[in-house]
């Protein structure tokens, strides 16, 4: 059985905005916490777990430690034609990948980027491999076959039901904290090698790559942040009152 698990490279101030870190990329925390749950499977049965990311070949570092945690092939999709790519464009080039390894009976990845926060490339690649595709699990509880035994959240309730593959899961949750890795299976990654795949392997249409295959444009980029003036309240519990609610109703009048 073969998984793949699509991580995305995020800039380390993004996750630890108050620390300086050595790595200049880590793994984006929604995808992280996929590979975990992914890593898992292998406790129920025989898997292969392959990572693939998009990104800067800076990203090499963050793919050793994902081999470390334990997966079992790494592959970057690294090419000046992916630059600027949205999520159709993403979901595209993914998607070709996961068509050139072949054979894949699951994708996971999280629901979201903490640098983007659009959630859509989940069932962009969904759409693009006829995959099933569900959204918000929590937990992979058991596998056996070709299904899994899933809890998903919903606003109401967690549900646990079967899952048959192919299919594709964006998991709910993520990690923060990065995993501890031991020194011995660091050093093994270390010495791995890491497939690197451009346009040309993949065999993509130019014109579904990059900004030429978006479909979104930045009109407008703002790097001033606004901030709100403080405004503090003296006086009595109905003093207070009657001044946030003259506030409240000048907003509406």
């Amino acid at each position: 059985m073969k998984i793949v698990v699509c991580i995305k490279p995020v800039k380390s101030e993004l996750v630890y905005p108050s620390e300086s870190r050595v790595e200049e990329y880590l793994i984006n925390p929604y995808d992280l916490y996929a590979l975990q749950e992914s890593v898992k499977i292998k406790q129920f049965m025989d898997c292969k777990i392959i990572c693939l990311c998009m990104g800067p070949m800076g990203a090499v570092g963050m793919m050793q430690k994902a081999l470390a945690m334990g997966a079992d092939q790494a592959i970057i999709l690294n090419d000046n034609l992916f630059r600027g790519s949205d999520t159709v464009a993403t979901s595209y080039i993914l998607a070709k990948a996961i068509k050139k390894i072949g054979n894949v009976s699951l994708v996971t990845c999280g629901r979201r980027t903490i640098d983007g926060e659009t959630g859509q490339v989940v069932y962009g690649i969904g759409e693009r491999l006829r995959y099933y595709c569900l959204p918000e699990v929590a937990e992979i509880l058991d596998a056996s076959g070709d299904a899994l035994k899933v809890m998903q959240v919903t606003e109401s309730e967690n549900l646990v039901g079967q899952l048959n593959l192919p299919a594709i899961v964006a998991f709910h949750d993520f990690i923060l904290s990065q995993p501890q890795i031991s020194l011995l299976a660091l050093k093994k990654a270390r010495k791995s090698e890491i497939t690197v795949w451009n346009a040309a392997d993949l065999e993509v249409e130019e014109e579904k790559c990059g900004l030429e295959g978006s479909k979104t444009r930045v009109m407008q980029i703002e790097k001033e942040i606004c901030k709100k003036k403080k405004a503090y309240i003296d006086g009595k519990t109905e003093e207070k009152a009657a001044f946030i609610f003259n506030i409240i109703k000048g907003k509406h009048s």
